[in-house]
């Protein structure tokens, strides 16, 4: 998308709107010499303050050479504009800072290669923490991955976006694999649970491929390491111009599944039981035991304090329990994969698979129901003509009001 025509169109429609916005005092023929004059002067106004946008956007445009070499080239009057960036430096007017690009990024690209500013090429590696269990005592061949639900994880995986869906577990293993587990004493907790086969903290995983579903016998042993991801390429120029990277072939089937490349770094946590995990359960003052947390969670989903606070408090509890009791059957399923050969059609890059995730339906699909009903019922006050008969009078009392006026 940032290529030279792509680019060249886009300074297209900025000089064509900005031409549009100078000249659109003069829109209409002015009627007299007073009003030429000030459409004049606003015109000069609106061609001032463009002459003065139009080099910095220029300028914001410069950062992007750090995502693609020839951005920099493609900026017309580029010989002026990098002098001009350069000079504005100091004063930070334009980076490609970003809190999570320069928070998160890791990996180094091979070659000692250096990008715009001195920074390293776009290999964009991401850190991830993958969890294995294991049923039986000894052997690596008994140890299989715990997928969670939009968490990084085989190669296969295609990534998941569920906006407006916040999946907090998930965006929480992202800042646990940023450092250790003795800094997230919650991830400890979360491993608890799943050796004790917790249903609630399984549903919260991929319950269509947990290696052990709810309700059979979990784990007995459970361990973390630490990868990093990065995205797959199509065999393209740019692809070949990153050092690092993992060039798929499309006319092989093994690689058209393969969304990650992925390099084991370290052991996050060596594998531990649910004895050894009890006494750090403890010490940070959480439940231990199905029969004292199952009481808690009773006395959670119970309204009778809220029904003493006040009626108003008892009835929304009693209406959030029961929203809760309805889509509970919803949450033991993570979504629906479709597959379509379409997108390839147009792309040959494109993924033949579409993910939709339950959440996302929970959450769009009442806002869908609310604006085809608000369309139904407006369609039906237009049949039964209430829509022309507002209109009517409307015009009607319109009509009185200039007639009064002119009398008076």
């Amino acid at each position: 998308f940032l290529s030279r025509h792509s680019l060249a169109c886009f300074f297209g429609l900025v000089v064509a709107s900005s031409l549009r916005y100078v000249f659109a005092p003069f829109s209409r023929c002015p009627a007299s010499f007073a009003q030429s004059s000030a459409a004049g002067f606003r015109m000069l106004v609106r061609l001032v303050r463009v002459a003065f946008v139009l080099p910095f956007l220029g300028v914001c445009l410069v950062p992007l050479e750090s995502v693609h070499h020839g951005v920099a080239a493609a900026i017309p009057f580029a010989h002026t504009i990098r002098p001009l960036h350069d000079s504005l430096a100091n004063w930070h007017v334009s980076t490609s800072y970003g809190l999570f690009r320069r928070m998160t990024g890791v990996g180094e690209a091979p070659g000692g290669r250096k990008g715009w500013g001195g920074l390293p090429p776009s290999v964009v590696a991401v850190p991830g923490v993958v969890v294995e269990g294991s049923s039986e005592a000894a052997g690596e061949d008994s140890w299989k991955e715990i997928a969670f639900r939009y968490s990084l994880g085989k190669q296969t995986r295609q990534p998941r976006r569920t906006a407006p869906h916040q999946p907090r577990l998930d965006w929480q293993m992202w800042f646990a694999a940023l450092g250790s587990y003795q800094h997230n004493d919650w991830f400890l907790h979360l491993l608890y649970k799943i050796l004790e086969g917790s249903k609630d903290v399984l549903d919260l995983l991929d319950v269509d491929e947990a290696p052990w579903p709810s309700g059979q016998e979990p784990p007995k042993r459970v361990r973390a390491w630490l990868y990093h991801y990065d995205f797959t390429r199509l065999d393209t120029a740019w692809a070949h111009s990153t050092p690092g990277t993992r060039i798929l072939n499309l006319s092989l089937a093994k690689d058209r599944g393969m969304w990650w490349k992925r390099s084991k770094v370290q052991q996050y946590i060596p594998e531990v039981s649910t004895a050894e995990l009890e006494q750090v359960v403890k010490q940070q003052g959480w439940l231990v035991g199905k029969t004292r947390r199952e009481a808690a969670l009773k006395r959670i989903r119970n309204c009778t304090s809220a029904h003493r606070r006040s009626q108003i408090f008892g009835v929304w509890c009693d209406t959030t329990l029961a929203v809760r009791r309805l889509v509970a059957p919803m949450r033991q399923m993570t979504g629906w994969k479709v597959r379509s050969e379409i997108p390839r059609l147009l792309w040959r890059g494109a993924s033949d698979l579409f993910f939709i995730d339950i959440n996302f339906v929970l959450l769009v699909g009442p806002l869908l129901c609310l604006l085809l009903l608000r369309a139904l019922l407006g369609l039906l006050f237009q049949g039964c003509g209430c829509g022309s008969a507002a209109k009517g009078s409307g015009g009607r009392s319109s009509k009185r009001l200039h007639s009064k006026i002119k009398e008076e």
